[in-house]
């Protein structure tokens, strides 16, 4: 639930080899041997006894109490607020307001297609855009992480060893997930090169495409947020 079996499945690594031209490809190793290659051996030993822990919990006997019940709640309207915020960020930055002049209000009221933008005729804009964005997301799914992790952790006994579980993961594993994101943005360069010189496509038509993608970049952070909170009976939509 809380590890992501599905590397090369998500709809971040599709996106990227279809905007790259990269195929994903079927994994050359088990989920378990690439594990044990991003370890060092103190993790390796911690994880184990936290995976046992988890393996022999019994299920939670009763429903939980009223005071584990309203920060389940709390965590889970926050997770809400916060995905809707960065979706907000993203698509706004994808698709920056146009101004309007005022003589050309009334018959824009009545015009439903909004009027594009101008594309970014260089890729330096997305690529800052797109590093800010990154920066936004870390900042604000962390301590919502870290937040879910505390109330799983109270929620029921039989659920600390997950909490516990989470945490050594992103510990673990969160460095080498941030370097492999934060190379995102420099892979699809050549795609918006790409574009720019197709007719008929350019930087509006990668300014679309780049928007998929950092939308399941977000989806893609957010999966541990998600796995806590559905450990708890919460069923967070975080689809498109």
């Amino acid at each position: 639930m809380l590890s992501r079996t599905n590397f090369s499945s998500s709809t971040l690594v599709r996106l990227l080899a279809q905007a790259t031209g990269v195929g994903a490809g079927a994994p050359r190793q088990d989920v378990a041997e690439r594990l044990s290659q991003w370890l060092n051996a103190f993790d390796a030993v911690a994880l184990h006894g936290i995976h046992q822990s988890v393996a022999t919990a019994a299920p939670a006997a009763q429903a939980p109490s009223a005071a584990a019940d309203t920060a389940q709640q709390a965590v889970t309207e926050l997770f809400q607020r916060t995905r809707a915020a960065l979706i907000a960020a993203i698509t706004a930055h994808g698709r920056p307001p146009v101004p309007v002049p005022k003589a050309r209000a009334a018959t824009l009221q009545r015009t439903p297609a909004p009027v594009p933008e101008e594309p970014a005729a260089d890729y330096s804009v997305f690529f800052k855009r797109h590093l800010a964005l990154q920066r936004d997301m870390a900042l604000k799914i962390a301590p919502l992480r870290a937040q879910a992790r505390q109330v799983l952790a109270r929620s029921a006994p039989q659920l600390r060893p997950l909490a516990a579980l989470d945490a050594l993961m992103e510990q673990t594993l969160g460095g080498r997930e941030h370097k492999l994101l934060a190379q995102v943005p420099a892979l699809l360069e050549k795609r918006f090169e790409q574009l720019r010189d197709t007719p008929g496509a350019g930087p509006a038509v990668f300014g679309r495409e780049w928007e998929a993608i950092v939308l399941a970049e977000l989806n893609l952070r957010l999966q541990p947020v998600v796995g806590l909170m559905e450990a708890w009976g919460a069923s967070p939509q975080t689809t498109q």
